[in-house]
């Protein structure tokens, strides 16, 4: 009787635990195009992970050129909460929308005013 309870048990855990972490919608890397500093645009690869809530996000950027930037949020603070990155710096995000046709996020260091641009395409448009 006792194993049987055990056995529920691990498998109530095994259905939870995944569920406490959600990702980009395909579970992987999504490919987008970046800009930094409003210079060249490049490709970049996307992935957004988060605990619970969207609160405690984290997204990262792989640059094509070969850098990773993660940005996230401290656990349980608030959604307007900026980003840190790996050095500290605190980074708001602002989300704009231009004429219907796509979505660029905005991550802007609040310190130095360095910019990091996703542009994301609406899924009515299919080509970049």
């Amino acid at each position: 009787m006792f194993s049987n309870r055990l056995l529920v048990a691990a498998f109530s855990i095994s259905l939870i635990l995944p569920s406490l972490v959600q990702a980009s919608p395909s579970g992987q890397f999504e490919s987008h195009r970046c800009q930094y500093n409003q210079l060249i645009q490049m490709s970049c690869d996307i992935k957004h992970e988060y605990t619970g809530r969207m609160d405690n996000m984290q997204t990262t950027i792989r640059w094509s050129d070969g850098p990773v930037t993660r940005l996230s949020r401290v656990v349980g603070s608030a959604q307007n909460t900026p980003f840190t990155d790996a050095y500290g710096g605190l980074w708001s995000q602002e989300s704009v929308t231009l004429n219907g046709d796509s979505t660029n996020v905005i991550y802007t260091n609040v310190d130095n005013g360095n910019q990091i641009t996703i542009f994301y395409r609406n899924r009515r448009s299919s080509e970049f």
